[in-house]
């Protein structure tokens, strides 16, 4: 087995395989480790489009980082209002309440989730709601505030 920092010619197997293969496969674990070293393999495309998701989990918001003005609970009803606006299908809407419901009884707030949206993630599937909702909850809130603005 490959160890970090281990070359073609270092790697030690008992059979022979094409350099061409191994050095393909050397090539794929250096990309996965990559790929890995971000904690929240699900929020990297979201994280890299509003900004950087730091070691911990919390995003750093960079130019962004405006926070979501008003009474926390007021916007936290406005946002989930507008995410079941989102969808058509009843099925996703049943999950969109359930969530909304969890959020509100846990006095989650937009501005913590958007500091903390991996936290925010797992907490919400730790509490039962479906984990493609609870990415789409922490996931769609930069965009229900641009929408928001320009009103």
């Amino acid at each position: 087995m490959p160890k970090d920092g281990d070359t073609e010619e270092e790697v030690n197997v008992n059979i022979e395989i094409p350099s061409k293969i191994l050095g393909d496969i050397m090539n794929d674990s250096r990309k996965r480790k990559v790929q890995d070293s971000v904690d929240c393999r699900g929020c990297k495309m979201h994280a890299s489009s509003r900004g950087r998701l730091r070691d911990t989990g919390e995003m750093d918001l960079g130019e962004d980082n405006e926070e979501v003005e008003g009474d926390r609970m007021d916007r936290l009803e406005e946002y989930c209002n507008w995410s079941l606006q989102q969808v058509k299908s009843d099925k996703w809407r049943e999950a969109l309440q359930a969530a909304n419901q969890f959020v509100m009884d846990q006095f989650l707030e937009l501005n913590s989730i958007l500091k903390h949206p991996k936290v925010a993630a797992d907490v919400m599937v730790k509490g039962g709601v479906k984990p493609g909702i609870a990415l789409q909850f922490v996931s769609n809130i930069t965009k229900f505030r641009q929408e928001t603005k320009k009103l």
